[in-house]
């Protein structure tokens, strides 16, 4: 009988364990739920990781990345965005490395993580909004 009751404290145990797993909401989730802020997510990875060398003072391959308007309109290799579809689009080519060019972005201090650029790809696909108050973030 003790047996028996153990077992089943084990069940409902495991049970009670795979609903909590099951309903409860989850960081990633409820993060996936919101959309991109360009402000709180996108322009810090462009401060600290990009504008080394696509900023103001050096634009390497012709693409600027501090202002709006330089950024979207892309540099040598063409748009850096398409807007809604991040798998075609060169900025997500060049930070995994999936490219014909074998380039792989940033070059300096290593890749980007994998967060960084889950937040690029939804951006991405959200649209790439880049808001006008937020056109040049030189600083």
């Amino acid at each position: 009988m003790i047996r028996r009751s153990c077992q089943l404290s084990i069940l409902g145990c495991v049970v009670a364990s795979a609903l909590f797993v099951t309903v409860w909401p989850s960081s990633t989730g409820a993060e996936q739920n919101q959309s991109v802020s360009f402000a709180r997510s996108i322009a810090p990875i462009f401060r600290e990781r990009c504008l080394r060398c696509h900023g103001a003072e050096k634009q390497e391959s012709g693409l600027r990345l501090d202002r709006r308007k330089d950024a979207l309109a892309g540099g040598d290799r063409g748009p850096l965005v398409v807007p809604k579809d991040s798998a075609m689009s060169l900025l997500i080519k060049v930070v995994t490395g999936h490219n014909d060019e074998e380039l792989f972005m940033p070059p300096v201090d290593g890749a980007l993580t994998k967060k960084q650029i889950e937040l690029l790809r939804r951006w991405i696909d959200e649209g790439a909004i880049w808001p006008e108050e937020n056109a040049d973030i030189s600083q």
